[in-house]
């Protein structure tokens, strides 16, 4: 019998006559069988609900057809009314003088809606600058427009008055064009002489826009001679005449300039005259220059001077070599910018050496005469894969890691360029090498087809270009592998690399008779005595 916390049910019964007491006699069901009723319910209430979906996607994608028809149908109506022959927007333009009885009459203010386009579509096209007066002639502009429907091929309305009004400035002008050209440039855009660029000299050849004297004196006599390539007599149209710019000229009073050209490379657009007065520049050539480069040549991300350690050691070596000077070298410094420049002089330099050791090469092997055994020789040294071209040796087994002569030349010249450091870091030159390590691998690149390649122009993902943005990661990974080098294989490359570098075997004794008496720290050490690349 079934108990609870109040008694039984026969207690129950007895504390309270007259009550019903119903025994419930329905047996519990298994747990498993409601469990498979609710995942039945559970699976027709995820169909209902994926049929409904399904119901409002077929109603939203034929909505959507819908909506795009609709909207096809506008944008063609809207290109059908914009692409009107000229022929029928010219035909409603009236004829004669407008009268000033017919301007409430709805037909006429269409006519002047027209015309009002008409003139807005003239001013934007920018052909050529009007003056004030063209600007508010209507009534001549209606005129001019009319004419032009008789032609066989009618020319849109600023056309025809860009024509007329071209025509009238030849005429009226002594000077031809240029002049009228001259005279409308206060409407026209005008461009800022950036600091830093110098003018064009007026005698000296142009490349482009407009001649300084259009109508010479050969022309006027019949004697006319081709000019920058040019035949006598032939046009030369450009839709947006600009002046011409010539770099390192004398200023010129006259001629506009655009905005100075990026140096090739990432160098900066600064030179030494740039620097401080008080700044030697023979202690800055021959001997900070040099450390600079030493220093650079050290770390290992050479294409990035303004590493904070770089940055401490520079500014270390400028105390030595400039005692007494108060400046501090901080990125954004004039120092700091001249500075920057020639370490990108030194890595470019560095390239066209590789590129130059590749082809002096390749033109004095036999066999290696034509562009398909250059190409195949190329595809074998395995640019971007194996790295052949790094190796003394290659077969039967490869040996020289970093010691073939295409490594060796290349880093050869940096240790010409160091030629002058005030240190003596026992440390080895792995950033250097692994510039010159990319840079014959560039060289090489630029023969994959056995001929070489040029660059159509700088960018920053093209590999013929030796920039940071194109090689810094390959150069990343070179280092990586020349960090793994022992001191014995330093020591034979260094000793390989000597026999490429020119006048080498100079020793400097302390007090000697050879001993630089201007150097900014006296050691013991062999250094390279020229002064060439530096």
């Amino acid at each position: 019998m079934a108990t609870s916390r109040h008694g039984t049910r026969a207690q129950n019964a007895n504390k309270h006559p007259g009550q019903i007491v119903i025994d419930s006699t329905q047996k519990r069901r298994p747990q498993a069988e409601v469990d498979a009723e609710k995942a039945d319910l559970t699976f027709k209430k995820k169909q209902q609900i994926l049929t409904k979906a399904a119901k409002i996607d077929r109603l939203t994608v034929v909505q959507q057809q819908e909506v795009k028809a609709a909207k096809k149908a506008a944008q063609d109506e809207v290109l059908a009314s914009r692409q009107k022959p000229v022929e029928a927007v010219m035909m409603k333009l009236p004829l004669g003088p407008l009268k000033s009885t017919e301007t409430a009459q709805p037909k006429k203010r269409a006519t002047q809606k027209v015309r009002r386009t008409d003139i807005e579509d003239r001013l934007a096209r920018d052909v050529v600058a009007l003056d004030a007066d063209s600007a508010s002639s209507d009534i001549e502009f209606v005129e001019m427009a009319a004419a032009a429907v008789g032609k066989k091929r009618a020319l849109p309305a600023s056309v025809v008055l860009s024509e007329v009004r071209s025509k009238k400035a030849k005429a009226n002008s002594q000077h031809g064009f240029r002049e009228g050209w001259e005279s409308s440039r206060s409407t026209s855009r005008t461009i800022k002489l950036e600091p830093g660029v110098e003018a064009q000299d007026p005698a000296a050849p142009t490349y482009g826009g407009f001649d300084e004297d259009d109508d010479n004196d050969d022309t006027a006599e019949g004697n006319a001679a081709p000019r920058n390539g040019v035949p006598a007599g032939q046009v030369v149209k450009s839709a947006k005449p600009l002046a011409v710019v010539k770099y390192k000229s004398a200023p010129s009073n006259t001629a506009t300039t655009t905005r100075a050209p990026r140096r090739p490379n990432g160098c900066q657009s600064v030179t030494m005259a740039n620097l401080p007065a008080d700044i030697d520049i023979t202690i800055w050539t021959k001997y900070f220059i040099p450390t600079c480069i030493d220093i650079l040549g050290e770390h290992h991300a050479p294409f990035f001077p303004t590493d904070a350690d770089v940055l401490k050691s520079i500014a270390k070596a400028f105390r030595v070599c400039f005692p007494g000077l108060a400046h501090e070298i901080t990125i954004g410094s004039m120092i700091f910018k001249v500075l920057s420049q020639r370490c990108c002089e030194w890595r470019n330099k560095c390239s066209a050496t590789a590129q130059d050791n590749v082809t002096e090469f390749l033109d004095g092997t036999p066999g290696l005469e034509t562009p398909e055994a250059r190409a195949e020789y190329i595809e074998g040294l395995g640019v971007g894969s194996t790295c052949d071209y790094l190796y003394q040796q290659i077969t039967p087994v490869r040996r020289g890691c970093f010691r073939s002569d295409f490594v060796l030349k290349t880093f050869a010249f940096h240790l010409n360029a160091i030629e002058g450091t005030i240190r003596d870091s026992p440390y080895p030159a792995i950033g250097a090498l692994g510039i010159a390590a990319i840079a014959v691998e560039r060289a090489l690149l630029k023969y994959e087809t056995g001929t070489l390649a040029v660059s159509d122009g700088r960018r920053d993902d093209n590999p013929l270009v030796f920039s940071a943005a194109s090689w810094s990661n390959a150069c990343d990974e070179m280092i990586s592998d020349i960090c793994a080098l022992d001191n014995k294989t330093w020591e034979e490359i260094y000793a390989l690399s000597t026999q490429f570098v020119k006048g080498r075997g100079k020793a400097i004794e302390s007090g000697g008779p050879d001993n630089e008496t201007d150097h900014p720290r006296q050691r013991q050490r062999a250094i390279i005595s020229d002064e060439t690349d530096v």
